[in-house]
């Protein structure tokens, strides 16, 4: 290793100026990038003991820290104070097994080889926003206790990415790039009336700039895809009809009656929400087609030339002449008049709603 000068390192940190002693090229051992054996030695050896003075004054400051081998100074670590490791970057495999985090904050680290996260509690806010993982990641029994920010993260090998037996209630995943491809297990996502609902909904009503109805449902819309592609088309359903709750929200997002009139009424995802829940509800398109049936029969039946004082016989014949005839017409075998006419119109809509619904079904059932 090349002697140390005499300046201080430059490097400005989340609090503040590193200011240690330089060891190469103006920075301090704990930042030089492309440290050599020695270098690497020289961290290994000086790490453990400047985690601890840190720890013990306050916040633990590792922004812009360059890990150059594998980091195991973490395992089981119960850290009492918030920890920053803003722009840090890890060489090898780092290990956070069993780690239990206040506040930390991992934005725009870069994990070059594996990260292990499995075990791990974040009692207060996680950011790993615009965070690389360029390896493998494992979050298997992590909890998230607190709001999880993995908004932009980059998992640039998504398939090694591991999410099982997690509370995803508190995890954003906006903008998140390999979404669509990372191994999701016994993941726990919340839900409301039928559908998952992400926190990112809740945000949304606060204000929250980013979070919006565009691109909350590309992130249900990404978490569908994965789901579909590993063939747990029930859990892609759940995320499907959010999807779709996003697009029809877009429609008119306020809150007054003509906006309510709008999305509901006078927009085709309005009426494909109503008449089946988006494909997904065989049994509302079944209770439709039974109103329809049973509102055209009743018409007809009323319409239908009787005697002033018909007798049963009459009005049973009446009755079944109403059925048979909205049978033909809601099958798209007969058509008389106008009624007829509106009738193969919403039986149509009907017939085409069940058949995506069915398709749907038999899917799950593969």
């Amino acid at each position: 290793m090349s002697s140390p000068s005499e300046g201080k390192c430059p490097v400005e940190m989340s609090k503040g100026t590193c200011g240690r002693s330089t060891a190469r090229d103006n920075r301090c051992i704990f930042h030089l990038g492309n440290k050599d054996q020695a270098e690497a030695q020289e961290f290994a050896k000086l790490f453990p003991e400047e985690l601890n003075t840190l720890e013990a004054r306050g916040d633990i400051d590792l922004s812009h820290f360059e890990f150059p081998g594998e980091v195991t100074e973490f395992l089981g670590r119960i850290l009492s104070k918030n920890i920053i490791f803003s722009r840090a970057v890890f060489e090898k495999k780092v290990y956070f097994y069993g780690t239990e985090f206040k506040e930390a904050d991992f934005w725009h680290t870069t994990f070059k080889d594996e990260a292990d996260f499995r075990e791990a509690t974040f009692t207060a806010t996680a950011n790993f926003s615009e965070a690389i993982f360029e390896a493998g990641a494992d979050f298997t029994l992590t909890k998230f206790n607190a709001f999880a920010r993995l908004r932009k993260a980059r998992f640039l090998k998504p398939r090694s990415v591991v999410f099982d037996q997690n509370q995803m209630n508190n995890v954003s995943f906006l903008h998140t790039e390999g979404l669509s491809e990372v191994t999701l297990r016994s993941v726990q996502w919340p839900t409301d009336k039928g559908r998952c609902r992400l926190i990112d909904e809740d945000l949304m009503m606060e204000g929250e700039q980013d979070a919006t109805y565009v691109n909350i449902a590309d992130v249900y819309r990404r978490l569908r895809r994965n789901y579909e592609s590993r063939v747990r088309y029930s859990d892609a359903g759940s995320f499907f009809k959010s999807e779709m709750e996003m697009r029809r929200m877009q429609v008119a997002p306020g809150k007054k009656l003509v906006d309510k009139v709008r999305r509901n009424l006078l927009s085709a995802i309005g009426w494909y929400n109503l008449l089946s829940v988006y494909g997904e509800s065989p049994s509302r398109v079944a209770v439709c087609a039974l109103a329809v049936f049973g509102v055209f029969s009743f018409w007809r039946f009323l319409v239908t030339p009787l005697p002033i004082n018909p007798c049963l016989t009459q009005l049973v014949s009446a009755a079944m002449n109403s059925i048979e005839r909205t049978i033909l017409v809601f099958f798209q075998l007969k058509s008389e008049d106008f009624s007829d006419g509106i009738e193969r119109i919403l039986s149509a809509l009907l017939l085409t709603l069940s058949a995506v619904t069915l398709r749907r079904q038999l899917e799950r059932h593969r």
